[in-house]
């Protein structure tokens, strides 16, 4: 409840440590819906503090222990918290996974030579992946991406 309060007034920071020894209680007490309510809360006071990635773990946890435990008044909300998260994720980092294999190389000085034999593609896919990336970034040469990518929050 605390923790609720904390959320709803602002403070997700404050929200986080309050939500963590609920969950704690909860698990001994072995209270299972309101763990799944608790990952739920945590997962969102996650978010709210700029933990992405951990949010999404707590959620999809809440989301399968509310679809296990028949809990569709749970699921829901969880559902939409993972849709809203995926989202902000791919906002975030707008590529995809191979792109951002391709980005790495390229900062690391890489022709695109170099970038195919390294990850078995053809010169012409890593051509047209690096199109991609500077189409997605709005960056128009090797170097800005090169600048671009070592800016970037590791992932």
């Amino acid at each position: 409840m605390t923790a609720e309060l904390e959320l709803g007034c602002g403070g997700p920071e404050a929200a986080v440590p309050h939500f963590e020894e609920g969950l704690r209680v909860d698990s001994l007490l072995g209270a299972r819906p309101y763990v799944t309510q608790g990952r739920l809360g945590l997962a969102r006071a996650l978010s709210a503090s700029g933990d992405l990635a951990r949010a999404m773990e707590l959620a999809r946890s809440a989301a399968a222990d509310a679809r296990r435990l028949d809990m569709p008044g749970l699921l829901h909300p969880a559902d939409a918290f993972l849709a809203d998260a995926a989202a902000k994720a791919r906002a975030e980092d707008p590529l995809i996974a191979r792109e951002r294999e391709v980005a790495e190389l390229v900062a690391q000085a890489l022709s695109n030579r170099e970038v195919a034999r390294t990850l078995v593609l053809s010169e012409r896919t890593v051509e047209s992946h690096v199109r991609s990336i500077l189409a997605k970034t709005g960056l128009t040469s090797r170097t800005e991406l090169t600048r671009w990518y070592l800016q970037q929050p590791p992932r």
